[in-house]
């Protein structure tokens, strides 16, 4: 089943300079009315590390965090791990510790199947783009697929924490990255961005 325009909640842009990424978030809703907003504010304590992912070149680690927001959803954020700390690297090449903040990709996981996002990071020194598709699938969902402008389809595991990574070499735009929830039921829900 492809899902309706008006079941598509709006993407939102977030952009954070200092660390140069820039995310576009959207989540996956099961019927109109659209999700009810969340707050990205993380409740002290409540931060997880989920699911890892290596860099397509050889790096540090990627790696999704999640937490509960003060709202009472789930909200994602995707980043690097040195040495079991959460973080980016920014422009300088240099790792920063970054606490949870209110750039995270929120729902709730209760009444939608899942949280999707991607990060776009920009090419710096010698490394090329990346292109980072992450999210939270909740407790009905069986199955998180993406598949490639090459029509060839990668499984995104789940971590213990419903958390899924899929890092990727290059700027990729979000339409070349459809992705496939199946849930319990059977049902499938596509989500193409668009």
């Amino acid at each position: 089943m492809r899902l309706t325009p008006a079941a598509k909640t709006a993407a939102a842009l977030v952009a954070t300079a200092a660390l140069g990424v820039s995310a576009a978030s959207a989540f996956v809703g099961p019927s109109p009315p659209a999700p009810t907003p969340q707050s990205p504010i993380a409740q002290a304590g409540s931060e997880r590390i989920g699911q890892t992912a290596h860099d397509p070149r050889p790096g540090l680690l990627w790696a999704v965090r999640s937490y509960v927001s003060t709202s009472g959803g789930s909200c994602v954020e995707a980043g690097r791990l040195k040495n079991g700390r959460f973080g980016q690297i920014d422009a300088g090449q240099a790792f920063r510790d970054t606490p949870a903040e209110q750039a995270g990709a929120c729902a709730d996981l209760g009444k939608d199947p899942a949280i999707l996002a991607i990060n776009h990071y920009p090419a710096s020194g010698q490394d090329a783009p990346r292109t980072v598709l992450f999210g939270q699938a909740g407790a009905d969902v069986t199955d998180v697929a993406v598949t490639g402008s090459s029509g060839a389809e990668r499984r995104l595991v789940k971590g213990l924490t419903g958390a899924f990574i899929l890092p990727l070499e290059g700027a990729l735009a979000p339409t070349d990255l459809p992705v496939q929830i199946t849930l319990v039921n059977g049902k499938r829900l596509t989500y193409d961005w668009r």
